[in-house]
């Protein structure tokens, strides 16, 4: 509920509830990456994973755009692997449409970063909540969308010997560090790549999260999700902090002896 008071404070009133899925197989042997000693990039399963979130985005905008909405907020992405189910994933994308009135702080539309005007009729995406879609309204900024990046990489597995000589030592496990590195840059590029084809001045909200799915601890997706975002006032808007108190605290009873000191 304040969520919505706060979106409708900045000019905006929520229009419904949207959704988008996709369930998406990928190539057979994307999977079996664990044969391999050697730490890679499954591009099959990266290329996968990012078409079907892309798929179910698509189809939350289209949702949006059937109701004249602006843009989509409170955006969540759910994912359900394929364990017990072939090798199937599903994919939801669910969010709040709304729509900018006469008296909106900011519009979507008002101009790109680069001073030239946004593609009319253009609905944005984004996983921010309603309370910090507020803030970046009243700060000048809108969302230009949604922008992720996806690596799904195989972790090479050790030699024995090599396994054997660190079981009673303090050592670093170089190979398992230089692949978390190494994928996660991959995912974060890949996600500044989107934010920039979006004409954004950043990405606001960022999560980076590791998943190993079904297939074990050597494969892991990490995927980098955020929300892009522009200045569309002619300058950032400098707030002023508030105090907000909330009126659902809990009830504390007091022991009235307490009180007297006894």
């Amino acid at each position: 509920m304040d969520e919505a008071i706060l979106v409708e404070g900045t000019g905006y009133e929520p229009l419904g509830l949207v959704t988008g899925a996709a369930i998406y197989r990928p190539p057979f042997w994307g999977r079996y990456g664990v044969a391999m000693r050697e730490n890679r990039e499954l591009a099959d399963l990266s290329n996968s994973l990012h078409a079907a979130r892309t798929i179910a985005m698509g189809r939350l905008r289209a949702e949006a755009a059937a109701l004249h909405a602006d843009g989509v907020v409170g955006v969540r992405l759910e994912f359900e692997g394929a364990e017990g189910k072939g090798r199937d994933y599903r994919f939801n994308a669910i969010g709040t449409a709304i729509r900018a009135t006469r008296q909106a702080t900011v519009r979507a539309n008002d101009r790109r970063s680069d001073g030239m005007p946004s593609q009319q009729g253009e609905v944005f995406t984004s996983d921010l909540s309603g309370r910090d879609f507020a803030l970046l309204a009243r700060a000048g900024y809108v969302p230009a969308g949604m922008v992720m990046g996806v690596c799904v990489y195989h972790v090479a597995r050790r030699q024995f010997g090599d396994w054997l000589k660190t079981q009673n030592a303090n050592v670093e496990l170089e190979l398992i560090t230089t692949a978390l590195y190494d994928s996660r840059e991959l995912a974060m590029e890949r996600m500044q790549l989107e934010s920039h084809s979006l004409g954004a001045d950043g990405i606001v909200g960022v999560q980076i999260k590791e998943e190993t799915h079904v297939w074990g601890s050597h494969v892991i997706e990490f995927l980098a999700i955020g929300t892009a975002v522009r200045l569309v006032a002619d300058e950032h808007q400098s707030l002023a902090p508030e105090m907000v108190v909330p009126l659902d605290d809990l009830t504390v009873d007091t022991d009235p002896r307490k009180l007297h000191g006894h």
